[in-house]
Formats: structure tokens, sequence, C-alpha cells
């Protein structure tokens, strides 16, 4: 074979081209796990990031605990921390301890709100105590002063709850929670619920309230009882997210409901079947992602049936993600997926950001697969056999398909419990056992002792095709007036499906304006205020994210 430049140079480009194909699959980039001094119990359970540079993990201890250089004081029984980590420097910046076991986690700029469960008794978080016979939920918030954070007050919510809190969302100075009562009667500020059966023997009655955070203080807007599907108003409340004037929740039995900023009831849609259980929910314009388990030999979306991997359903679970659309007055059923493997497998997180669609959990599998990517647990704990995992979710104009799946564990188990993006990076937090565990070709060591997932941690996936997606630049006459805008600037948006999200940032890159937009349409971008300077537009319209440079006046 005649070997030209012409042929030389068509090689360089095969290999350009499946060497960008090959790192299309991101890695483990970083680990940090908690000390835990005299093999003391750790737990993170949520991440949550605040678009400049920092996240903030919450989590449960018992004993003596170090976060990097810094040590939690402890007092008697589970005990909350509150956390801000930097990803610049990969540390701990500060940690606060509270009473409390806490299940959720919501930031907006510096502000933190937490959730979870406060027992009988007394219950101190900072300055502020809480005071119950029974147990009660608790919403509380912390203050990022930049070195340290401090509370700024706590809430009890509801009656007697086992659970408290499940989970929380935030929107400007208006907190979401949703939990579940199983006293007769439950107290939200002024506002009173009733339980028609109360108590331990039957589902609790579930609830979404809004709460309005005047800085210092905090009261309760409203609050609704939980219409999930047919089964009434009982049931288990795992997941929360606003999009827009729009609140959703899901739980088990299998629901998504919708309510308005105000407090209206929009609708309720079961999902699944009578063996779906949710764990998480995320929400990006109109469109609505749950994620969990599901037992039993199939489950149906919509027209879409998953079958379950196992030879023996009834005992064992697959992950499913599946998809809905906000059609005003009632959801309408997208695309459904499935994975897993012979055993028990599930999410517990799911994200649906700009940067795309996110999913991690834990299985008890040998081998789980994900689409074409199978992963194997390293486990040999027969208490607790599980790994953890992360994985990317890419939708099309017909559906959706796994991209890629990470595991991440070693022989003394993993669990994944929450997840966040921030720039290039995701991350996933959880619990480790063993004397050490992989995440791809890192491992982190852990203290003798550490036998069933106790050990918290906090790990970064990285890699600048994180998110694999179509990035292009935003064509000139899409962006105008430009340069010279002033007040307004409009933004072609392209065609895509779904809703697309229009972001502004600044020389620094943190984010200043974001708003939602329709594909294929013109939208008029808000100006007013920013100061004279070079921005940044970016649209990101389904798998496309399309960028480009607006100087404003």
């Amino acid at each position: 074979m005649k070997i030209t430049l012409r042929s030389i140079w068509l090689l360089l480009r095969l290999l350009a081209a499946s060497a960008v194909a090959q790192a299309q699959v991101p890695a483990w980039r970083a680990v940090t796990a908690i000390n835990n001094a005299n093999a003391a119990y750790s737990r993170v359970r949520a991440v949550a990031a605040d678009g400049n540079g920092n996240l903030y993990v919450v989590g449960s201890y018992y004993g003596a605990i170090v976060l990097g250089t810094l040590p939690l004081s402890y007092t008697t029984g589970l005990n909350t921390f509150v956390a801000k980590w930097n990803i610049a420097t990969n540390a701990y910046v500060w940690a606060q301890a509270c009473g409390g076991e806490v299940n959720t986690l919501a930031v907006n700029g510096n502000s933190m709100y937490i959730g979870g469960v406060v027992w009988a008794g007394s219950t101190s978080f900072g300055p502020y105590t809480t005071s119950t016979i029974g147990n009660n939920a608790f919403v509380a918030k912390l203050t990022d002063n930049g070195s340290s954070g401090s509370f700024a007050w706590v809430q009890q919510l509801g009656g007697e709850s086992f659970a408290g809190v499940q989970a929380l969302a935030v929107a400007g100075s208006s907190v979401y929670a949703t939990g579940a009562f199983n006293s007769g009667t439950a107290n939200f500020g002024s506002y009173t619920l009733t339980n028609a059966a109360p108590g331990y023997t039957t589902v609790g009655e579930l609830y979404v309230a809004k709460l309005t955070d005047a800085n210092t203080s905090v009261s309760v807007a409203w609050v609704q009882q939980v219409a999930a599907g047919q089964t009434g108003k009982k049931g288990y409340p795992r997941g929360l997210a606003v999009s827009g004037s729009s609140v959703y929740v899901t739980g088990f039995p299998a629901f998504v409901a919708k309510f308005s900023d105000t407090g209206s009831f929009g609708w309720s849609k079961p999902i699944g079947g009578a063996q779906v259980y949710p764990t998480s929910l995320a929400a990006r314009g109109a469109d609505i992602y749950v994620t969990g388990q599901f037992r039993g030999a199939t489950a149906t979306f919509g027209t879409t049936t998953l079958a379950q991997t196992s030879g023996s359903p009834a005992f064992s679970s697959d992950v499913f993600v599946a998809k809905l659309s906000d059609a005003g007055t009632a959801a309408t059923d997208g695309w459904a997926l499935q994975a897993g493997g012979t055993s028990t497998d599930s999410t517990t997180a799911i994200v649906a950001s700009s940067n795309g669609l996110y999913v991690a959990g834990s299985f008890s599998s040998a081998t789980a697969g994900f689409g074409a990517t199978v992963v194997t647990n390293n486990s040999t704990n027969t208490y607790n056999g599980y790994n953890a995992f992360a994985a990317r979710i890419v939708e099309t104009a017909t559906g959706a398909s796994f991209a890629w799946a990470l595991p991440a564990g070693g022989a003394g188990g993993a669990q994944a419990t929450g997840l966040a993006t921030s720039g290039s990076g995701l991350y996933v937090v959880g619990a480790l056992g063993g004397t050490s565990a992989s995440f791809g070709s890192l491992t982190v060591p852990l203290l003798p002792g550490s036998a069933n997932n106790n050990v918290g941690f906090l790990a970064e996936i990285g890699g600048a095709t994180l998110a694999a997606r179509a990035t292009t630049t935003l064509a000139e006459d899409a962006l105008y007036p430009n340069p010279a805008a002033h007040g307004t600037a409009t933004v072609r948006v392209p065609v895509a499906k779904g809703t697309a999200t229009l972001t502004l940032l600044d020389a620094l890159g943190r984010v200043v304006r974001t708003q939602l937009a329709t594909p294929g349409t013109e939208c008029q971008f808000n100006l007013v205020g920013l100061p004279t300077g070079t921005y940044l537009v970016r649209v990101q319209a389904g798998e496309t994210l399309a960028m480009r440079q607006l100087l404003v006046e």
C-alpha cells in the first residue's frame, strides 16, 4: 500500500476519533473518607452544590469523627453533621455538628437547609433547641459565613413521625418539605392535618409543606396532604423537586403528584405498579424523572414494560428510571429504563442538570448491566454485600439509554446515598466498609473495624467528557444585539426535545441569570441590572449545549 501524506492524515483522524470515543466514559478522579476514630460510625447522606465551587454534605455519626482536619464534637445517640467542601482545594472548609437524624439537604446560595427527625426530648441546633414528647420532623437552616457555618433557625413539623422530613427543595426564599406522620393530628405552624387511621401499624399520612425563609426566622406558608394515586393519601414520601411554579413529589405506593407554588393540588399519577418503590425525583422544565427499584417479574410505565433480570423476582429487585411530562392538568408517560443483575439493586439519587441526567445507588448482584455496560461487585461482606455505582443516561428523540456506569467499593461493601453536579465534576456520597475501597484506579484506606458500611465518603467523577454531550457555538445571528446588548437580549433556542435552559454566566463563571425556554423559539433574556462587561450565554436544549459570548453595555 502506498503511504501518502493524505493517508497518514486520515489515519491520524481515525486515531483521534477513536480516542475521543474512548474518552466518553469519565473516571473516578478523587475520593476522601471520614476519619472514624475508634471505629465510630459515619454516613454521608446527601450532597448539594452552590454553583460557586463549593459542595455541602450532610450525614449522621456515632462517636468521634474527623472530616479532613476538622474534628467534630459528639454528645450521645445519633448526631448530625453539616460540612462545606471546596472543590478547588479538595478540602473541608468547615464542619458543624448538631443533634437529630438527618435525611436530606438543599442549598441556595450561602443558605443550607437540612431535614430529618428529632427524637423525644430536647435536641440542639447551635443556639436553637427543639423539645418534643415524641419523634418530630424538622427543617433547619444554616448560613455559610465563608470559613464557618452557623444555624439561623429550626422549625419542627407535624406530629409523631418516625422518618421525619424525607426530602427538601428550595427556590429563592421558599423551602419545600415532604414527609409523613403517624399521629392523629399534625401541626404545621398555624395549620393542622388529620390522620384518619393513625398509628404505626398503618402507613403514614403524606404531606408537602412550603416554608418561607425570612433570613433569621421562618414561617409555614401552606401544607397539603398528598393524594397518592388510587390508595388515597397514605404512603411513604421519598422525593421532591421544584421547577418554575410547580412542586412535584413521589413516594410509595408508587406515584408522582403535582402542586402549585401556592399549594393548589394539580394532579396525581400512579406509576409502575404495586411493587415499584420510588427513591428519588428530579425535574427539569416540564420533564420529571423518577428512579428507584421494582420487585416482581415486570413493572409497566405507560406503554413500556420492564422485565426484571433475576430468576427470583420476588426476592430481588432491579433499578428503574422513568420519565414523565407535565401537561398542565395531567402527566403523560415518557420512556422507562431498567438496570441490574440477579440480586437486589436500586438507585438512591437522581440529578437532572444542564450537564446531563445521572443516577447513583447500590447493587448486591455479582454483576449488574446498565445498557451495554456491566459492572462487577467486589463485596464479600455477608452483612451488607453491596457496591456503589453512578451512571449517566442519554436522552434521544425516541427514548433514552445508559451511556456509562462506574462501580465503586471493595470487599467490605459500599453504598451511594447522594449525588450532585458542579462544573465538569459529578459528586457521589455514601458509606464504605472493610479495610479499603476502590474507586477505579484510586484506593482509599479505612480504619480496622469498618466492616459494615460505617465510613462516610465523598468521591468525584470527572473529565472533560463527563457529560458526553454535544457542545457547539451558538450561531452569531442566534444571539442579538451583540455586542452592545442593553436591557434584554434575544436568544434563538435550538430545536430539541423537552424544555431548554438558558444560563448567563459572568466573567468568573458564576451563574447570574437562569430561565426556561421552548426549543425552536426566540426567547428574551433579561439583562436589567447587570454591570457592563462580557458574559457567556449557555443554552442547554436536549443533549446539545450551545454557548456564545455576550457583551453587555
